[in-house]
């Protein structure tokens, strides 16, 4: 196989490590990385929450969004606790070749994630990139959402995923890079499950050139979307 190129290494990179690194904490996203916090309050005020659940927690990604923010346009990013509900993975692909996160209700699990404090033109942005009415609707979270520092807001809203979960030998699979209490599934990383992926369905090529498949071919990515509904 040739060696892959930058471009190819960075595809490999967004497919292979979502959901990407985060301070699992409370930061502020400006020029690029994550700061210390200075006054949360006066960050939240006139901001939209939106849960992140996925990437969109993630400096890299909100990099990849946003850009290097200005102080006055910078996104507060806090950690945060969501009762009955658990981040388990989507039987789709994205255009960069990981199967993405989705929140869905679960019964006595409680995970760990984030909200982003979002100003309107940040909200349009998010939404674009999130293919709201296509991948996603933006739904009100419908409860308490208790912030790190031990706020609740009751009017946080998220991207609710229009595709099923995936099941993994029969069973709706959680996300192991999501921090949660009370799971009784399986858990697995993205990684582990297109690894599985290619397996069963592309055993006649390399992996790494599955994934530079499923993000530079969109039929292929659709037809590998279409298997991924019956499950791994």
């Amino acid at each position: 196989m040739t060696m892959p190129t930058d471009d190819q290494d960075d595809r490999l990179h967004r497919a292979l490590n979502y959901p990407y690194d985060w301070p699992g904490a409370c930061f502020l996203f400006r020029d690029s990385a994550a700061h210390t916090v200075d006054d949360r309050p006066a960050r939240r005020r006139g901001r939209t929450p939106v849960v992140a659940f996925g990437s969109n927690k993630s400096p890299e990604q909100l990099t990849r969004k946003f850009g290097a923010l200005a102080d006055a346009d910078a996104i507060l990013v806090e950690a945060c606790r969501i009762a009955d509900h658990d981040v388990v993975h989507a039987a789709r692909i994205t255009s960069y070749g990981a199967l993405p996160a989705a929140m869905v209700p679960a019964a006595g699990v409680t995970v760990t994630v984030a909200v982003t404090w979002l100003d309107d033109a940040q909200l349009v942005q998010m939404d674009a990139s999130e293919l709201v009415g296509v991948n996603y609707g933006r739904d009100p979270m419908g409860l308490h959402v208790e912030l790190a520092d031990g706020t609740q807001i009751d009017h946080a809203e998220f991207y609710a995923t229009t595709h099923e979960p995936l099941h993994l030998d029969g069973v709706v699979v959680s996300h192991a890079d999501i921090e949660a209490t009370g799971r009784r599934g399986p858990a697995a990383r993205n990684d582990e499950l297109l690894r599985r992926a290619h397996a069963k369905h592309a055993a006649d090529h390399d992996f790494e050139v599955f994934l530079l498949r499923l993000s530079g071919e969109p039929d292929y990515r659709k037809d590998i979307t279409v298997k991924l509904k019956a499950g791994l």
